[in-house]
C-alpha cells in the first residue's frame, strides 16, 4: 500500500510504512500537526495523516513538517548517516524503523522505534526520501491521496 502526496508542481509516492515513519520522525523533531482537512465531499472524515483519504495539508503545516524533517536530516548528517556504506548503526534514540520498511499489526503498518542494527545504506536512502519530501513541503501544502 502506498501514499501519494499531491503537491502543486510535483507528486511524491511513498510506501505506507515509510510515510508513517516520516510522520513519526517529524514529530520527534518538534512537528506539531495541525490536523489535515478531510474531503467531506468525498465522504471522508479522517483528519489524521497516516492513511490516504484526500486530506488537505495546509501550507503552514507543510512548512512546519519540512522544518522538523530538516532538523532530522541535520541530525542524520551530524551522525554520518547520510553516507551509504555497509556498516551498521547501533540502536539509538531516534524513532526510525529498523528496516525502513514494513511492520504490520492487524494489517496496518506501524512505525518501529529503534534501529536494531540498521545499515547506513538504508539510512542514506531515507535521507534521500527526506530531501524529496522537504522539497515538496516547501512548495506549499499538499493532498494525501
Amino acid at each position: 500500500m502506498a501514499v501519494t502526496l499531491l503537491g502543486v508542481s510535483k507528486d511524491l509516492c511513498l510506501p505506507q510504512a515509510q510515510w508513517v515513519n516520516m510522520l513519526s520522525l517529524a514529530r520527534h523533531f518538534g512537528w506539531e500537526p495541525q490536523g489535515a482537512r478531510p474531503r467531506r465531499d468525498l465522504g471522508f472524515s479522517d483528519e489524521g495523516y497516516e492513511f490516504s483519504a484526500y486530506q488537505q495539508v495546509a501550507d503552514e503545516d507543510a512548512k512546519a513538517f519540512a522544518d522538523a524533517l530538516e532538523r532530522a536530516r541535520s541530525e542524520f548528517v551530524r551522525r554520518g548517516w547520510d553516507e551509504a556504506d555497509e556498516s551498521e548503526v547501533e540502536t539509538c534514540d531516534i524513532p526510525v524503523p529498523a528496516t525502513f520498511g514494513l511492520r504490520y499489526t492487524y494489517g496496518h503498518p506501524v512505525p518501529q522505534d529503534d534501529f536494531a542494527m540498521c545499515s547506513k545504506k538504508m539510512l542514506a536512502a531515507m535521507c534521500q526520501r527526506m530531501d524529496a519530501l522537504i522539497a515538496l513541503c516547501r512548495e506549499s501544502g499538499f493532498v494525501i491521496s
